[in-house]
């Protein structure tokens, strides 16, 4: 896994230059997956970039809107429903084909000459497969999952996380003298149990959620019973979309909405 450069943002403090940390965390973030995902399959030269241009295709298409939904004269024609349709079709039988590979590789693969160190999330649903019956269907829909969870929402947040950080050297600082105080000098890898104890650390990511949801609104809900919000009425079988980002910024419920301050988290960060 190719991990953001420290030789990059070091030779840029001491010329000056700029960094595109966009790129750098998001090729972080998608390698990060891919390796959670599958090992070392990915591993092989432009594997991670196929899974990265997959993400990007489907993004696409479910980010988009449908025209016919708002000219429903549209729909009459059809043809730009046949033309998304089209689309859709060949990037699910591109998710198809390669999740396929992936699975199929692993499958080859003689378990007993591995360590559980090298168990990485195939190995552990084909491990369950017997017992919950997972059929290809089910395993390839649970990996297009984590990989969509597991990349831009990443990438997006330490993005924000670090932007945030670098306007206020004092809290940058902060969560520096934490790390620095439970990870010993000389170890390379920080376990989980030292995240545990970074108490600041989780206070800085709760507020950077709260201030920069990378899901601004939530995905539509769907009202399955009538119900009353203050005054509206909310028909059963109403689509209801969450407006995350106005929760989180909410004066009433918020000191300083519009603040980053991680120190409002961090009594309840245990």
């Amino acid at each position: 896994m190719t991990p953001v450069d420290p030789y990059v943002i070091n030779e840029a403090a001491r010329t000056g230059a700029s960094v595109d940390m966009s790129e750098l965390l998001n090729s972080f973030s998608n390698e990060m997956a891919c390796r959670i995902v599958s090992g070392k399959f990915f591993l092989k030269e432009g594997r991670s970039k196929v899974f990265r241009d997959l993400i990007i295709d489907s993004s696409r298409l479910l980010g988009g809107f449908n025209l016919e939904e708002y000219f429903p004269a549209l729909s009459r024609i059809g043809m730009l429903k046949r033309a998304v349709c089209a689309k859709a079709e060949r990037v699910r039988n591109r998710w198809t084909d390669l999740l396929d590979k992936v699975i199929d590789d692993h499958m080859t693969k003689d378990r007993s000459k591995f360590d559980h160190k090298d168990d990485d999330f195939i190995y552990i649903l084909l491990s369950l497969q017997q017992e919950y019956d997972l059929t290809r269907d089910n395993m390839r829909a649970l990996l297009t999952d984590v990989f969509f969870a597991a990349t831009d929402t990443t990438s997006n947040t330490l993005e924000f996380t670090l932007a945030e950080l670098m306007r206020r050297p004092s809290l940058m600082q902060k969560l520096q003298d934490e790390v620095r105080s439970i990870v010993p000098r000389g170890q390379e890898i920080v376990s989980e149990i030292d995240i545990t104890n970074m108490k600041y650390l989780r206070a800085v990511i709760k507020e950077s959620f709260r201030l920069h949801p990378v899901g601004p609104l939530l995905a539509p809900h769907l009202a399955m019973t009538d119900c009353n919000i203050d005054g509206y009425i909310v028909p059963a079988g109403t689509r209801v979309v969450v407006n995350v980002w106005a929760i989180g910024r909410d004066s009433a419920s918020w000191e300083d909405p519009e603040e980053f301050i991680p120190e409002r988290f961090e009594e309840g960060a245990e």
